[in-house]
Parts: structure tokens; C-alpha cells; sequence
């Protein structure tokens, strides 16, 4: 009876110390570049690939995304995983802390937002020297001019968010 205890005791702690996510989706992702035109060259923090291509990206760690192609404008943007709230559920779940905490330190509880096609501008279709690549700010997969229109999207889907959930409070 000791012996089954134990076991029980052991595999609730297994369970309870990899963290939800961490299990379910893991620390890694696939993600796809896709850019128009096809054959752009992509440097991902210091690797280099060729459109369109697919890589694993860990989920915890920032990216540095430069895209360049003969006769068109080259464009850089970091790219992050965000938090999707998957693993907030895991808070109500005994235990739920530390299995929290785990899918917080692995990554896991984060996502990146699938990148829609990159369309690359030929030279000369701006009236600005290109000297650096043009600079974007990526947010769930849409590359933005600025920072504030990533930061007006970015509250755009909080107040979504909040309408939707003031409309779940009144039965709607």
C-alpha cells in the first residue's frame, strides 16, 4: 500500500513539475516564411535560408529576421513568441502554480503568430535611399510600418477581447 502511494505520489509530481504546455506543444515550434517573390534569401539570428522554408524556432527566445533579394528592398523585424493565455488554465488545476511556472521558464505557454506572405518592393518603388533594410514590427504574424501601428493592433484586440467578454457577462 506504501509502495502504490509512493508511485501515485511520484507521478502527480511528475505530472505537476513538466508543466502543461511544456508537455502538450513543447518549448520548440515550426514556423513557415513565405515571401513574394519566391527564392529571397532569410537570415534567422545568423542562419541562412531560402524562400519559402520552414524552421523550429525555440519559443523563449527573441529572433532577429533580416530578408533580402536582388532588385527589391530588404526588410528586417524581430520576431517573438507571445503568450496565447493556454497556459493560464492551467491555474485552476491542483498544482496548476507550478505547472504554470514550468510552461513560463520552458516557453511554452508562448506562440509565434503565423507570418502571412512577405511581399518584398522593388527598388526604386520608394522615394527613400535604402541604406538599411526597411524596418517592421511584427505582431501575430502581420508585419507593420511602425511601432505604433503594431501598438494600435495590439490594443485593438485587447478592447476586442474585453467587448467579447462584457458580452459573455450579459448572455450575448
Amino acid at each position: 500500500m506504501r509502495l502504490r502511494s509512493l508511485s501515485l505520489a511520484v507521478v502527480l509530481l511528475l505530472g505537476v513539475g513538466t508543466g502543461c504546455m511544456t508537455v502538450v506543444r513543447g518549448d520548440k515550434q515550426k514556423v513557415r516564411v513565405d515571401t513574394d517573390p519566391t527564392d529571397a534569401t532569410v537570415v534567422v539570428n545568423d542562419k541562412t535560408y531560402t524562400t519559402p522554408f520552414e524552421a523550429t524556432l525555440f519559443r523563449k527566445q527573441k529572433y532577429e529576421v533580416v530578408i533580402s533579394k536582388a532588385g527589391y528592398t530588404p526588410v528586417s523585424f524581430e520576431y517573438i513568441a507571445r503568450g496565447d493565455g493556454m497556459s493560464e488554465t492551467s491555474l485552476v488545476l491542483p498544482g496548476g502554480s507550478a505547472i504554470y511556472a514550468t510552461d513560463q521558464v520552458s516557453g511554452a505557454s508562448r506562440e509565434f503568430g503565423k507570418l502571412a506572405v512577405i511581399k518584398l518592393t522593388p527598388l526604386g518603388a520608394t522615394t527613400r535611399p535604402m541604406t538599411e533594410p526597411a524596418r517592421f514590427y511584427e505582431y501575430e504574424g502581420t508585419l507593420h510600418a511602425t511601432d505604433a501601428e503594431r501598438q494600435t493592433a495590439m490594443n485593438k484586440k485587447a478592447e476586442d477581447f474585453q467587448r467579447h467578454l462584457k458580452d459573455v457577462k450579459h448572455g450575448k
